[in-house]
């Protein structure tokens, strides 16, 4: 009898609990799954610049192939008797080069205009992606192209401007991973690899709320990362917690590729950046709404 009833059907809707917790997150996700995927097709576009270079760099010139018939010879008496100086100098000139690539000037230019166009587009990207996962926290339709255009048209001149800090910023922290060998040895170094590895982590957990506050509220940039140094530690169960997903996440995909690698490859393409930006915009926004919404709207 009460087929009908549409006044039911939305006290009904209104009486759900929407509290941020996990619970609702899980109940979140699956209701948006299809949009998310959506939303990281069009994010992956994000990294084709650097995708672009990768190829350009991968594709470079290379030397060609050296195959001088004394190389054998002297590699032969190389095993008989000790090598001198010259010997060793002589058997580098005449050893085969298997197509070793090398960086020509052109090669370096393409490449750093490609890095370089990742780079001033990489906050205008964050800013799109993070307005749609803020919408989508509450509960709100999402229009993902023309609700992408109005959050980087709104925020056009701050997102290049953070983007480019955020990009230099990450940067320092990839070129001090991959070149950890230069480090002092001792304790002095190991103090300074696990203060580079803190230092990091709590600026990935910083980046949960930057864009966030870039897209909600009129802060200038030194505002926006005091106020998100300091929700690191408001909101600290939160991020523990979007953290922990996240590496569940990517450890599960891991175990894929080694299981089965076509689905391993393929699994990301449809939820690697957007499940993860949304987990974190999940956990963020209500540590937002709590400290810098809600009292504002008390006062009103």
């Amino acid at each position: 009898m009460k087929l009908f009833n549409r006044k039911n059907e939305r006290s009904d809707a209104l009486a759900e609990d929407t509290t941020p917790n996990i619970r609702y997150y899980f109940k979140l996700l699956w209701r948006k799954l299809t949009k998310l995927i959506s939303i990281n097709l069009l994010a992956i576009l994000q990294f084709a610049p650097l995708l672009a270079a990768f190829l350009v760099r991968f594709w470079a010139d290379t030397t060609p192939t050296i195959t001088n018939a004394m190389y054998p010879v002297l590699d032969g008496v190389g095993t008989m008797s000790q090598f001198s100086a010259a010997d060793f100098a002589l058997m580098s000139v005449t050893a085969p080069q298997y197509n070793i690539p090398y960086i020509s000037t052109g090669t370096i230019i393409i490449c750093a205009l490609l890095v370089l166009l990742f780079a001033l587009t990489f906050g205008l990207w964050n800013v799109g992606l993070t307005y749609l996962m803020r919408e989508m926290v509450n509960g709100n339709p999402v229009f993902i192209f023309s609700d992408m255009k109005y959050a980087i048209k709104r925020n056009f001149k701050q997102g290049i401007l953070f983007g480019l800090v955020d990009f230099a910023i990450l940067s320092v922290f990839y070129f001090d991973f991959t070149n950890s060998n230069l480090f002092p040895t001792g304790f002095l170094g190991e103090f300074m690899y696990v203060a580079v590895v803190a230092i990091a982590i709590i600026y990935l957990v910083m980046r949960f709320y930057f864009y966030l506050m870039l897209i909600t509220f009129d802060m200038n940039f030194k505002k926006i990362f005091k106020n998100a140094f300091i929700f690191v530690m408001l909101g600290l169960k939160r991020n523990f917690l979007a953290i922990l997903w996240t590496v569940v996440l990517v450890a599960l995909n891991v175990a894929l590729l080694f299981a089965y690698t076509p689905l391993g490859i393929i699994l990301p393409v449809l939820y690697i950046p957007a499940v993860p930006l949304f987990t974190t915009t999940y956990a963020a926004y209500p540590v937002i709404k709590k400290y810098m919404i809600d009292p504002v709207d008390q006062t009103v």
